[in-house]
């Protein structure tokens, strides 16, 4: 009584300077050790309502520690550390009110106290005199043995139920399987507490892969997670969260599996007290394994050939055209139809070269035989396209995403010159003269279609090849066209 007489004798801001060195040494940090997890709770004093000028802040803040302060609970000078609040009254001006033996009642002091976000209350203690001494009021609801709140400690049971801390939760993935630098939503649903009733929505979860990232950043109430950067902060609120999550692009895209964990955590205050980056993990609950579909094709090789026999009455061309060219490749990246959700994996091409390169016509008639050969074949932009700007196309097999089942590659052309001056030109299908495109593979005038996977098993290893032949009266064309993937 001669410390709290003595705090009692300054003003207010002093009273919680005081108050706040007291705490730290009769609750050090340490107080929250292992018997509470980290989940210990602080509580604030609020003087409300037409109090008797007695009712001291300090007094009934110091009272309040002496009786509730365990492991998990301890009171604090302020409310910018608290998840609780006392709203504390003492009332002289009863008029009326009798207690249950008809007895007048002078005086009450009541203590409510509140979850300080929501304002929710969790719990109430009174205490009535016949009388308006103080004192009287501070034995039976502090000191007595049987003292009013002595019954209700300690109080985190009231807390617990009131928090409902998240203890189990699923994982819903927005497609099974996902490729490398893919964005997916990550439903996070079902967040229970114990007893299997919805956790509250102040309570905060960490979403953490192995391999990819969480954008936090994008959704209002999330954060990265200071302790690693790839991993999202949330407030749950009270509906399903969904948590955008980002695959690992392909040069750090590590074996196919991917984990997501989902960890619980002690810390309910609002972000303004505590910002979510700072969030303390605690326990597991929501475990989620999925496929991570790592595309790593390095170069595209593709081989063209070319036979064309042109026949006359007394005279003949043959045309024989071959290359081979090398063209490197960049990031995949893998996108899906916004209604069906059937993935296509776009290759952009940063470089081209031509490794082997080989043209000849031979023209014979009764006069003899001609030889013309060709050279300097150079890569020619078709339009206003440049290199990387023809994507090289991947589909993928809708019933089993890692298999690659189609191959498609805008036009890309080499032209070349004649040893006579004259201009030749070659590419995913051959312009030679003045005849019609033919697709290497395809009996088909159309340039746009896919080339199917008929080489390697379509996972690690895809490639295709196809002939194609022209007939005319004549003139006979033949084409040959081969691609692979390496990795």
């Amino acid at each position: 009584m001669k410390l709290v007489s003595a705090i009692d004798g300054v003003g207010m801001k002093a009273q919680k300077l005081i108050l706040l060195i007291l705490f730290c040494l009769i609750n050090p940090l340490s107080a929250s050790g292992d018997k509470c997890s980290d989940c210990s709770r602080r509580g604030y004093v609020k003087l409300v309502g037409p109090s008797h000028e007695e009712l001291i802040w300090s007094e009934v803040t110091t009272r309040l520690g002496e009786v509730l302060t365990t492991d998990c609970f301890r009171m604090a000078p302020g409310a910018d550390v608290c998840e609780y609040r006392f709203e504390v009254s003492f009332r002289t001006d009863l008029s009326g009110e009798v207690d249950e033996e008809g007895k007048p009642v002078k005086s009450c002091l009541t203590i409510k106290l509140f979850h300080d976000e929501t304002g929710e209350l969790v719990k109430t203690w009174k205490t009535e005199a016949h009388n308006n001494n103080l004192r009287l009021h501070y034995r039976t609801m502090f000191k007595n043995a049987d003292a009013v709140l002595k019954r209700d400690r300690p109080i985190e049971p009231y807390l617990w139920e009131l928090e409902k801390r998240p203890a189990r939760a699923e994982i819903k993935l927005e497609h099974e399987d996902v490729f490398a630098n893919e964005m997916v939503m990550l439903e996070i649903r079902n967040v229970f507490d114990e007893e299997g009733i919805q956790s509250r929505e102040f309570n905060r979860i960490i979403v953490c892969p192995d391999k990819g990232r969480i954008d936090a950043k994008l959704l209002k109430n999330g954060a990265q997670w200071e302790m690693d950067a790839k991993c999202g902060v949330f407030r749950i609120g009270k509906g399903p969260l969904f948590v955008p999550y980002t695959a690992p692009p392909v040069n750090r895209c590590q074996g196919d599996l991917e984990q997501i964990i989902v960890y619980n955590s002690c810390d309910i205050l609002h972000p303004e007290k505590l910002p979510l980056a700072k969030t303390r993990s605690r326990d597991e609950i929501a475990v989620k394994q999925f496929g991570l579909i790592c595309l790593k094709p390095k170069k595209l090789r593709m081989k063209y050939k070319m036979y064309m026999l042109h026949t006359w009455t007394d005279s003949s061309q043959e045309t024989n055209v071959r290359a081979t060219v090398d063209l490197s490749l960049g990031e995949p990246k893998t996108w899906r139809n916004t209604s069906s959700g059937y993935p296509k994996t776009e290759v952009p091409l940063k470089s081209e070269k031509v490794v082997d390169f080989f043209a000849e016509i031979v023209r014979t008639d009764k006069n003899g035989r001609e030889t013309l050969t060709g050279s300097n074949a150079k890569y020619e932009p078709v339009s206003s396209r440049t290199l990387d700007k023809i994507p090289t196309q991947l589909y993928h097999d809708k019933d089993n995403y890692k298999k690659i089942k189609l191959f498609y590659i805008h036009p890309i052309y080499y032209k070349f010159t004649w040893s006579n001056g004259n201009q030749g030109s070659l590419g995913y299908y051959f312009l030679e003269q003045s005849h019609d495109p033919v697709i290497p593979g395809l009996k088909t005038q159309n340039s746009w279609l896919d080339q199917l996977v008929t080489e390697g098993d379509g996972y690690y290893e895809y490639g295709g090849k196809g002939y194609s032949l022209k007939q005319k009266s004549w003139v006979k064309t033949e084409n040959w066209f081969e691609w692979s993937f390496t990795r």
